[in-house]
């Protein structure tokens, strides 16, 4: 009447969702910093099949972006860190002020170099 719906005891059947979730936590990229000394220790890390993670070195400037493959072989490449500057002021920008200014020069200078009998207003 009610079908096959009793189990016994010892057999229990696992939720699929149960491994496809825990498939999914072991892919999550770590969220701490992952420190190093050298590039010998950053090929060192053990990591999952394709799956990648940063290092910083301790010692250098060095960031290693550390990869593994589909097999598991772990392979690091080395970036150089550059501390940032302070940002220059960008401006390079005038007043109108002192951009007619600079025209009046331009133009004075235009001036000299016109033949005399050509000389007139210039085009604006």
């Amino acid at each position: 009447m009610f079908g096959n719906y009793y189990q016994p005891q010892g057999l229990y059947q696992p939720n699929p969702y149960e491994r496809q979730l825990a498939q999914m936590r072991g892919q999550m990229p770590p969220q701490q910093v992952t420190r190093v000394s050298g590039i010998e220790s950053a090929r060192q890390i053990p990591l999952a099949p394709n799956s990648t993670m940063l290092a910083l070195d301790y010692d250098d400037r060095h960031v290693y972006a550390v990869y593994s493959d589909g097999a598991g072989t772990v392979t690091a490449k080395p970036y150089v860190m550059t501390p940032c500057e302070d940002e220059q002021p960008r401006g390079g920008y005038v007043t109108m002020e002192q951009f007619e200014k600079w025209k009046a020069e331009v133009d004075e200078h235009l001036s000299k170099l016109r033949p005399a009998d050509a000389a007139g207003p210039g085009p604006d």
